[in-house]
């Protein structure tokens, strides 16, 4: 009996030492992590508090609660999926390039139109100037031989021989085709029948049309069909102007012959929207056929 009670003493206190040696234990690991929190560099104590502060779980999102992937927050400003950031800067990239395509073909377009309404104004311009100066030269005609007005309103003079009409050999104007230039010398316009002209087409590569090709004279600004030897700069216009002169019984049983003439002026060149053409046509008169006005 003693010798089992012994047994049992040693055996309780083997437990007691047992339990209260491993609390010991415990305690010093305790003691010696606190004391190394403590000592724990300043890096590493910041690094800590912006996992746990700044960047955190975002418990308000219910798709965390539904079991999906939650979404974190980085300074109260929520952060996506890599996967949807990625997707809406492609959308959002394809949105720009998309409006500023549509901007620059806007742009261009609005170039290409105002650069065409402005070589149709100098056209236009060209053209008339064509069928003005065709008119100058019959009111010349009037003038300068008012006393044989009848038959010299279509007289050709030249800028060779100004006074042509009061030779015995004077040009009148016919069907067909012409140039048309001032003299800076005689103040006036001049007509130069080209033989053999069709209707002006600049598409067709004919050596004809470039006896229509206008230049712009350096001197004085004015168009002319004068190269002058290559000082005058060469511009896009061509211009032709077709004269027809007509007659027509208009009251024949007072026997009225009415007299005039049909100009057509055209201009054609390449522009910003491919071949252009402007064709002005008016007729002028010698009104009726008699002597007195």
């Amino acid at each position: 009996m003693i010798k089992k009670e012994k047994m049992q003493k040693i055996t309780t206190a083997r437990r007691y030492k047992s339990v209260f040696g491993n609390s010991q234990k415990c305690c010093n690991a305790r003691r010696q992590d606190k004391t190394m929190h403590q000592h724990r560099p300043e890096r590493s104590r910041r690094i800590s508090f912006l996992f746990k502060n700044v960047i955190s779980p975002s418990i308000a999102n219910p798709a965390s609660s539904a079991g999906q992937a939650p979404q974190y927050s980085f300074m109260g400003v929520s952060l996506k999926h890599s996967g949807e950031t990625i997707l809406e800067v492609l959308i959002a990239t394809v949105i720009l390039v998309g409006v500023l395509a549509s901007c620059f073909a806007l742009l261009n377009r609005g170039a290409a139109t105002n650069t065409s309404l402005s070589e149709k104004s100098a056209a236009i311009s060209i053209a008339r100037e064509g069928i003005e100066a065709v008119r100058n030269i019959r009111d010349t005609n009037w003038l300068k031989y008012s006393g044989d007005k009848r038959n010299k309103w279509l007289c050709l003079d030249s800028e060779d021989v100004p006074d042509k009409c009061l030779t015995g050999n004077p040009e009148y104007i016919v069907p067909g085709f012409y140039q048309i230039d001032f003299s800076e010398s005689a103040k006036r316009f001049f007509l130069t029948k080209i033989d053999a002209a069709a209707v002006l087409d600049i598409n067709n590569n004919s050596a004809e049309k470039e006896q229509f090709r206008l230049f712009v004279d350096n001197a004085s600004g004015r168009y002319t069909h004068t190269s002058d030897g290559g000082n005058n700069t060469v511009s896009s216009f061509y211009r032709q102007i077709e004269l027809t002169p007509v007659e027509a019984d208009v009251c024949p049983n007072d026997g009225c012959i009415e007299k005039k003439l049909k100009v057509v002026s055209r201009v054609q060149w390449v522009g910003a929207r491919g071949t252009e053409s402007v064709i002005l046509e008016t007729h002028l008169f010698d009104f009726f056929d008699r002597n007195a006005y």
